[in-house]
């Protein structure tokens, strides 16, 4: 008889410990169980506690067996009515997923699906409130104001003052702008109104009845196109009610000489009612203006802008014309403040000085003879501007008497033996003449003067 206790034994052994590593690789609660049993909570939350109660004593039971095998109480476990209940609650879900009816379904799925969105829209715009508050404000204001703006648009404002300016205020713009380009010698223009701006009605010059479609400077020479903005600021000026102060900076640029003179007499007669202030480089423009404001007993304030004699700077101020640009009534008036001063200077003087001073003096006389001639006489019978012969004039030199003649030769004979224009023989013994006898000369060629100065109006 063979003793194998220690084999069966070993045998044993084995098996238990085959037994314990299958017990080891039991899933007590498995990932899938896991989530069933969170799921029941929905419907039955004691029933779920027990579940897990349960899975609780399995793992128990698998770590009972796996460390305590000889001799080790398991603890008991009692299943029956807990899947009675598990029973339970599954056939009342299959019934009540068997009563869902599938369209029903899918629009409480919709319904749900709305509402989800809808509260996350809300969750999100609660975040921006504040920004959307002050968009909100931004908006209003922005609507406010363009309101606003359109209570206060120029369009209604612009399309009435153009009907009522073209009802009452063009033809009679039209007219003057007419008269004072006709006065200019511009020809075939009018003024012709354009589309309204701001409540303005606008003008622009175009020529009458034009065959060719042409801009004005295209037709227009540079001195006509100097006129007709003359005659547009002529225009505006006569229809200006402030009478405030019309500054114009060499206006006739490019004119001709009968032009310069009609812009000299019109404005002496815009000066008649407001200041006038003309700057000008143009002697015979300056002499024009002197000559209409003269004849329209206009006052006029002469003063002349030049450069400095030292550093040459622009800007040296002087409350006169230049002896150049002053005609002979003018000329006159200077030359009497001269004899003021030489007669209060001269005793001071030695005869060399004294001989300088009266040879310019009678010099500056005999130059004022010839400014009257030409500016009373010989500019009387032609138009310097266009040569024409003005034969009205005639009347002037056919008013001159021998005496008259015999006077302004003779006086001008004096002042040229009395100036430095040539060598005097030292056989003459030439003495300059007295204070007193240049007194009575520029007295006699006053009165000369004013005689034969008013042989134009008789």
């Amino acid at each position: 008889m063979t003793d194998d206790t220690e084999r069966r034994a070993t045998e044993a052994e084995i098996e238990l410990a085959d037994q314990v590593q299958r017990l080891r690789a039991v899933d007590v609660d498995p990932a899938p169980v896991m989530v069933a049993v969170a799921a029941i909570a929905d419907d039955a939350e004691e029933l779920k506690r027990k579940v897990e109660r349960l899975v609780d004593a399995f793992r128990v039971r698998q770590l009972s067996l796996i460390t305590e095998v000889a001799g080790s109480d398991l603890p008991d476990i009692d299943t029956a009515d807990l899947l009675q209940d598990l029973d339970s609650l599954a056939h009342d879900l299959d019934g009540r997923a068997s009563a869902l009816e599938g369209e029903g379904f899918a629009q409480r799925i919709e319904q749900v699906t709305r509402q989800r969105r809808d509260l996350g829209a809300r969750i999100a715009l609660a975040h921006v409130k504040d920004d959307a508050v002050a968009e909100r404000h931004r908006l209003r204001e922005r609507h406010q104001i363009e309101e606003a703006r359109k209570q206060t648009a120029t369009t209604g404002l612009t399309t009435k003052a153009g009907e009522l300016t073209r009802k009452y205020v063009t033809v009679a713009v039209q007219d003057r702008f007419s008269r004072e380009s006709d006065r200019l010698r511009v020809e075939q223009v009018t003024l012709q109104d354009k589309k309204g701006r701001h409540g303005v009605l606008l003008h622009k010059p175009d020529f009458i009845d034009a065959t060719l479609n042409a801009t004005l400077p295209q037709v227009l020479s540079e001195g006509e196109q100097t006129a007709l903005g003359l005659a547009g600021f002529f225009t505006e000026a006569y229809f200006d009610q402030s009478r405030s102060t019309l500054v114009l900076d060499d206006p006739v640029t490019s004119l001709d000489h009968e032009r310069r003179g009609r812009v000299a007499q019109r404005l002496v007669e815009l000066a008649h009612d407001r200041q006038v202030i003309v700057f000008t480089h143009d002697a015979t423009f300056s002499a024009d203006i002197n000559r209409f404001a003269g004849e329209e007993n206009t006052a006029v304030t002469t003063r002349s802008v030049q450069r400095s004699r030292g550093d040459q700077r622009p800007g040296a101020c002087r409350e006169d014309h230049p002896w150049a640009v002053k005609d002979a009534q003018a000329r006159l008036g200077e030359l009497k403040q001269d004899l003021v001063r030489i007669k209060k200077a001269a005793p001071d003087w030695d005869d060399e000085v004294y001989d300088r001073e009266v040879s310019m003096w009678a010099g500056q006389l005999s130059e004022t003879w010839e400014r009257f001639v030409s500016q009373n006489i010989a500019d009387a019978l032609v138009n310097r501007g266009n040569l024409e012969i003005q034969v009205t004039m005639m009347k002037v030199v056919a008013q001159i008497t021998p005496e008259d003649n015999k006077q302004f030769q003779e006086s001008y004979k004096r002042c040229s033996r009395w100036a430095r224009r040539h060598d005097k023989d030292t056989a003459l013994n030439y003495v300059p003449p007295p204070v007193e006898e240049l007194e009575k000369e520029h007295a006699f060629v006053g009165s000369w003067f004013e005689r034969v100065r008013r042989y134009k109006n008789q």
